[in-house]
């Protein structure tokens, strides 16, 4: 089109104006040709369009323009005139952007622009800068779907648009603030951070009607919520100190627990911080100041459920411990392990256990100084030896240096597979054990029998050699007569170097469950010496 046309179209320059908007600065861009108000086609038409339209109508300072298509502020009248604006964003009017004319557009590809910020509030959270986000838009509030790409970027852009430029904003999906009403306006938002406006950055086509056009955003189920204060409301319940307990969040007005599925040492050091306490030892990686920014499912349950899976934790470690003294022979020292556990004493499962998990248990009970003759053995058949009620914990990987069980990995509860026949014993003093010979020739030799629990039993031949003997006559297959039924079999499996000073060392099994008094040992500990004593306590 020449410029003495152009002049004559728009003699006075380009008139344009908005219709049918939010806002006054918003709506349906029309333009004035020769006294009559005509629309411009959708075709091409973007946000650099959109920003030289806010411009020549005045609106210089709003900080952002949105351009809308497929006659989102509604279908005008006369005729669709322009078409295929490929403005820059700098022009000073859309003539300057090779406009083209007389299209085959029609009234439902008419272009729209919002000049003004987006209107945006927050619902149903608990301050005015926590909630879900709705925005306004086409007359109307409607919600974010976050069920992909919304993450800390664009909760950043949110709450700065809400006055609040905080580092540490994090936000949820699954509606996590309640489900919201009428339309879901879009979904895919995609901001990178630096955005003063959600409209300025990519996301699917804003709707008034019906939902945001992505399948899973069919319902309000994934209504995004945000954070601004970067604050989450945690608390510690039931626990054995102030720093310990099952841990809650609260949530609408109300605490609600959390899985212990994926919570690992790097989540707990992030709530203990939370909670005021140094933990040495969601996803996490532990530098997060919130749980909040950590990967994770939020997903509220309205509804009660299953808490078989709720985590609870020990920030400062201090886990309650005794040991139970089992028959006439226990001393100070010597017990079964029990520790404290939802104000009930448990025990300890032997699956794994090992001696720097013996020496942690022996300092929590006051053992500076633990010997070398310190052991440890599972209560076995013996069901006065057993405990009762809840095993506690199993698989203890302690590495000898912390100062309660809390600080070492475990299984807490203990695996389904143990019972009270793995109940830990512990001799934190490493007094030598009672043993006596029986049915022997003289009080030198004779069938080897150890005090546990309070009764005398035997010991299976199974690995048992010279070095078990400690440098003496070994006797397997029951040599000095075999026990009667009435008498347990104590151990097995020792496997002395011959360097120990009781059998405790020698990490023997203890009630063994598939030998016989058939196999009972024996030992003859000085084979030339001649006396006719028969047994030696």
């Amino acid at each position: 089109m020449s410029k003495s046309l152009l002049c004559s179209l728009f003699p006075s320059g380009t008139q344009l104006r908005l219709m049918d908007g939010d806002t006054a600065h918003s709506g349906r861009v029309e333009v004035n040709i020769n006294g009559k108000w005509s629309t411009i086609c959708d075709s091409s038409f973007d946000d650099a369009d959109a920003r030289v339209v806010c411009d020549m109508l005045g609106y210089h300072d709003t900080g952002i323009a949105k351009s809308f298509k497929g006659s989102h502020f509604g279908q005008g009248q006369g005729d669709v005139v322009l078409t295929s604006l490929a403005c820059r964003g700098t022009e000073m009017d859309i003539l300057n952007c090779s406009p083209g004319w007389g299209s085959s557009c029609n009234h439902r590809n008419d272009a729209g622009v919002n000049c003004d910020s987006t209107g945006i509030r927050l619902v149903d959270g608990p301050s005015n800068t926590s909630g879900r986000v709705e925005v306004f838009h086409g007359g109307q509030w409607g919600t974010i779907c976050a069920s992909s790409y919304f993450d800390q970027r664009d909760v950043h852009v949110i709450c700065r648009m809400l006055g609040v430029n905080n580092p540490n904003v994090f936000g949820y999906p699954y509606a996590f603030y309640g489900e919201g009403n009428g339309v879901v306006m879009l979904s895919q938002l995609r901001c990178d951070g630096s955005e003063s406006d959600i409209a300025q950055c990519p996301s699917s086509e804003w709707t008034v009607t019906g939902h945001a056009q992505t399948s899973s955003c069919l319902n309000h189920a994934y209504d995004a919520g945000v954070n601004c204060d970067g604050e989450t409301q945690v608390r510690l319940t039931d626990g054995v100190s102030e720093a310990s307990g099952r841990l809650e969040i609260l949530h609408n007005g109300h605490w609600g627990s959390v899985s212990s599925s994926g919570f690992d040492n790097h989540d707990l050091e992030v709530v203990c911080r939370m909670l005021g306490f140094e933990h040495t030892g969601l996803q996490c990686n532990g530098g997060e100041a919130d749980i909040g920014l950590c990967a994770a499912t939020w997903w509220p349950k309205t509804k009660p459920g299953d808490h078989k899976q709720d985590v609870g934790i020990n920030c400062d470690g201090v886990v309650p411990i005794r040991l139970a003294n089992i028959g006439s022979s226990s001393t100070n020292g010597s017990g079964r392990v029990e520790v404290l556990h939802n104000g009930l004493y448990g025990t300890v499962c032997n699956n794994n256990f090992d001696r720097l998990d013996l020496i942690v248990v022996c300092r929590m009970l006051g053992f500076d100084n633990i010997p070398r003759s310190a052991y440890w053995h599972p209560a076995g058949t013996d069901p006065v030896a057993q405990g009762l009620g809840e095993i506690v914990v199993s698989d203890l990987t302690c590495n000898g240096i912390e100062y309660s069980i809390g600080q070492c990995g475990g299984r807490w509860p203990a695996y389904s597979s143990c019972d009270h026949s793995k109940d830990v014993f512990v001799n934190c003093n490493g007094a030598s054990e009672a043993l006596r010979l029986v049915g022997g020739t003289n009080k030198y030799n004779g069938r080897v029998e150890i005090q546990h629990a309070g009764n005398w039993g035997t010991i299976c031949d199974s690995s048992f050699d010279r070095a078990d003997a400690v440098q003496a006559v070994a006797y397997h297959s029951a040599h000095f007569g075999a026990a009667n039924d009435t008498v347990p079999l104590t151990l097995t499996d020792l496997h002395c170097n011959g360097l120990e000073t009781n059998l405790g060392q020698c990490n023997p099994t203890w009630a063994p469950q598939y030998c016989y008094h058939r196999n009972d040992v024996g030992v003859d500990c000085c084979p030339h010496c001649q006396d006719g004593s028969q047994i030696v306590g």
